[in-house]
């Protein structure tokens, strides 16, 4: 009786015949399998020295095993994936930009969606690797990104900058700073900016985040309507800006995703009665209040010859109709603004206004148009009134 002893080397299996009395002989023939996932293969070769032929047999196939080798990555995913100017964002930016992000957006890799936002039809502003790696996650304020970083781009202008090469546009790695931001000469570029801003919001996030914006930009429209702001007095404007736009994101990161809570928190704070826009307009209502000093020396002193009903009819035209609408009543009558003011009304009485049909009363409320008129026209609130 024979049985076969079996050496395995490295996916090969040697079948050897053995004689059952306990003396082995060498055999005449060896049986090798070859085992894969596809076949099985076998080959019988005749050992006329079958210890040296088999033993250098054994060494081949082990070397030949050593040498097999996974298939290597596709060329551009290996590339991507190694690249050291691929764009990478942490835990926390895929985090935030996941819960902000539109569906038709989400998901898609982080490299992929940046160089996918440089051509968007949306994108209007300067599409500077350093600002769309910071917008991927809504980076504002101490973060980096600015609201004047998204100040009108267009064709003309980006063919210059692109052809001056100043930037490598493959370039997506965290180290890439954002460049510096234009510089506003007045509200309304603002007000540009946050509407290429809206513009890009309406593409890629979600519907609270546009929220954000839009009332960003219609609150910039009513303060684009003063005349009183000089350019010194634009930083802080736009630092509130992007400080409002930096909470909003930290609510969302730590409220774990709960958009629209934090579009209603932070859409309250666009209003002048926010607490760190009062200390921006501070200066603002001083120099108006110096501006109309002289103006309203003169209008508090009215001619006796001319009736009270005409200086109405004088003084009407100098609130604008969109305003004076929302001018809160008191028994029928719209509150004087100037008895509101820091200028005060010229009757000096707490019942009787010199303007005719006004009334001099404390309103429950005062619409930021409204607020906003006072403190161009006439200076600001009184003391009294201030908590308006």
């Amino acid at each position: 009786m024979v049985r076969r002893a079996s050496l395995r080397v490295d996916g090969y299996v040697f079948l050897l015949p053995e004689q059952v009395d306990g003396i082995t002989e060498y055999p005449f023939y060896a049986n090798v399998m070859a085992l894969s996932s596809e076949s099985a293969t076998t080959r019988s070769i005749d050992l006329d020295d079958p210890p040296e032929l088999l033993a250098h047999f054994v060494q081949v196939i082990a070397t030949a095993g050593t040498s097999r080798t996974t298939a290597p990555a596709t060329g551009a995913e290996s590339a991507r994936r190694t690249s050291k100017y691929a764009f990478t964002p942490t835990s926390i930016q895929a985090v935030v930009h996941d819960y902000i992000t539109s569906p038709e957006h989400r998901g898609k890799h982080p490299y992929v969606f940046v160089e996918s936002v440089i051509h968007a039809l949306a994108v209007r502003f300067q599409p500077h690797p350093g600002i769309l790696i910071r917008l991927y996650d809504f980076q504002f304020g101490m973060l980096g990104l600015s609201i004047l970083h998204f100040a009108p781009f267009g064709v003309q202008q980006r063919m210059m900058w692109l052809n001056a090469g100043g930037v490598n546009m493959q370039n997506f790695s965290a180290g890439v700073a954002a460049p510096k931001p234009p510089v506003a000469s007045s509200v309304g570029d603002l007000v540009d900016a946050a509407r290429m801003l809206c513009r890009y919001g309406q593409e890629f996030f979600v519907q609270p985040v546009r929220d954000v914006l839009e009332a960003l930009l219609d609150f910039l429209q009513q303060l684009d309507g003063w005349d009183s702001w000089m350019p010194s007095d634009l930083p802080h404007l736009v630092y509130w800006a992007n400080s409002v736009l930096e909470q909003f994101r930290s609510h969302v990161h730590a409220s774990d995703g709960d958009v629209h809570t934090s579009s209603l928190q932070t859409i309250q704070r666009l209003s002048l009665n926010d607490g760190e826009l009062q200390n921006v307009m501070h200066a603002l209502t001083r120099r108006s209040a110096h501006c109309v000093q002289s103006q309203g020396n003169q209008q508090q002193r009215p001619s006796p010859q001319v009736p009270a009903r005409d200086r109405v009819s004088q003084r009407q035209p100098r609130i604008p109709p969109a305003i004076f609408d929302l001018i809160p009543t008191h028994n029928g009558l719209p509150v004087c603004l100037r008895y509101l003011s820091v200028m005060g009304c010229p009757s000096g009485s707490s019942t009787r206004c010199v303007f005719g049909a006004r009334a001099h009363a404390a309103p429950n409320n005062l619409d930021a148009r409204v607020k906003g008129h006072i403190i161009q026209r006439m200076g600001g609130l009184s003391e009294q009134f201030s908590h308006l």
